[in-house]
């Protein structure tokens, strides 16, 4: 995935840093993601007649399906703290006496957003793993057919689903430990893994991938 004036910028768990292209010297348009080209999705079937009466039918099939599964973690590289791309202003009232002093006067306009960069970002990131399986799904299929009568047959069959690589979001900058030392300063982000290297990032969101097996089988009479 990239964007068309590489507006996206990615997080590089190696170094604690973010990485965006024409930014960081050798990022590439994607955020430094590789192409995976191991995707392989074949998909097999047959069909065969036993007897020499010809009324049964075995048949079968089996295939690999590949899916780019939407956790709307990809799409989120271009909030990431691209100097320009997004940013951010607020002004708060204090409550004293009257007269009050207006934060903003409309004829003035508000002040400028401020605007964060990768070398010095805030808020909450989101990742993608530079070397990250794809999402796919095996499925399979056996069935019998018996024709009984004229106009009347008989089948029995089962059919298999098993996902694999399966996503979803996890925070890999969460305090390691459940300590109130966490809160001792103002950005609340004490204790979390990447606190040395972007210490006023908070959640960093990627892809974790399911490692148990999902598998249905189905029968039909």
């Amino acid at each position: 995935m990239v964007e068309e004036h590489n507006r996206l910028a990615n997080f590089d768990f190696q170094t604690g840093l973010f990485v965006a292209p024409g930014v960081t010297p050798g990022t590439s348009r994607s955020g430094d993601v590789a192409t995976n080209w191991k995707n392989f999705s074949p998909r097999v079937g047959f069909a065969y007649t036993l007897g020499a009466d010809n009324k049964t039918a075995v048949r079968g099939g089996y295939g690999i399906f590949y899916d780019m599964q939407a956790d709307q973690n990809d799409t989120e590289l271009a909030y990431n703290d691209l100097p320009g791309v997004y940013g951010s202003q607020s002004s708060t009232a204090s409550l004293g006496t009257y007269p009050l002093t207006p934060v903003m006067y409309l004829s003035q306009g508000p002040s400028p957003i401020i605007f964060s960069s990768i070398t010095n970002p805030t808020g909450r990131a989101s990742a993608a793993y530079f070397h990250n399986p794809t999402t796919y799904i095996e499925e399979w299929n056996l069935n019998i057919e018996r024709q009984l009568m004229k106009d009347m047959v008989l089948q029995i069959g089962y059919e298999g689903t098993r996902g694999v690589h399966l996503t979803y979001l996890r925070n890999l900058n969460q305090a390691t430990q459940p300590l109130d030392s966490n809160f001792s300063d103002s950005s609340g982000n004490e204790g979390r893994p990447y606190e040395s290297t972007v210490p006023n990032i908070a959640a960093i969101r990627t892809e974790g991938h399911d490692i148990s097996l999902i598998i249905t089988l189905a029968s039909a009479f």
